[in-house]
């Protein structure tokens, strides 16, 4: 299935067991915490596409107290309203950029790292970073480029705009 296709109530199939869609957000709606439930696991996703920075600022907007961000550069962009996690499975950019990187995945990919291994290291890492105890690449750097406040959601489509704000408007 696709993921841009899927509607609420979706399950989507993974290897390690089903994940069902509980919400399709619109850009930086906040999540009621009506709509969170304890006992209720699933996934929400936030309805945009546009580039890094607005969607980040978005999904702040939808209520991420920290961002995972996954990428094969290295710059370390960040946000000044919430830690940004800056993730890569790209060994050569690692090596030649590890200071502007908070967690290296690459071994699952060119070791023998399995995704449970890493993906532990990485939910034991974003805890450390929401209890305080350690700072990402980004905040050392005082990195806070992701900030972008959205010219229109989904401004690269006319027919969004002009629904959102009248014709000729972007």
């Amino acid at each position: 299935m696709v993921l841009e296709d899927s509607k609420k109530g979706d399950v989507i199939h993974t290897p390690k067991g089903d994940i069902t869609l509980l919400e399709d957000v619109e850009f930086a709606h906040k999540v009621a915490s009506s709509r969170l439930k304890k006992d209720k696991k699933g996934l929400f996703l936030m309805n945009y596409e546009s580039h890094d920075g607005e969607v980040v600022t978005g999904e702040i907007g939808c209520g991420a107290q920290i961002v995972v961000f996954t990428t094969g550069r290295g710059n370390p962009t960040g946000h000044p309203l919430a830690p940004v996690i800056k993730v890569t499975g790209n060994y050569k950019t690692y090596a030649g950029m590890a200071e502007n990187f908070d967690f290296d995945a690459s071994g699952v990919i060119s070791a023998n790292d399995t995704i449970e291994e890493d993906g532990k290291k990485l939910f034991d890492y974003v805890m450390d970073v929401a209890n305080g105890k350690v700072q990402t690449s980004a905040e050392k750097f005082g990195g806070t480029e992701l900030f972008c406040i959205a010219r229109c959601p989904g401004y690269h489509r006319p027919a969004d705009c002009e629904q959102a704000f009248g014709p000729g408007e972007r």
